[in-house]
């Protein structure tokens, strides 16, 4: 029960933190989150053809590398 309330908390912090951000942040991260979904609905889908799930798999791999090294890098400045 208490993973369920920190989730739920954690979930209002980071919508109040999104909504201050400027229109075109708001946009971007939208389609972050749009590219996950269709991610997480693709990889479960049972007649998924390989090829095509080792292609989604490497399309995240690059967003989450690229989302990581540029946080590392806006650490660095």
């Amino acid at each position: 029960m208490d993973i369920i309330k920190l989730g739920l908390v954690a979930g209002e912090v980071l919508s109040k933190a999104l909504d201050q951000l400027p229109t075109h942040d708001q946009r971007q991260l939208n389609e972050f989150f749009k590219f996950l979904d269709k991610y997480h609905e693709e990889i479960r889908r049972k007649d998924a053809d390989f090829d095509d799930l080792l292609a989604w798999h490497s399309r995240h791999k690059l967003l989450l590398d690229t989302v990581i090294a540029e946080i590392a890098r806006t650490r660095k400045k």
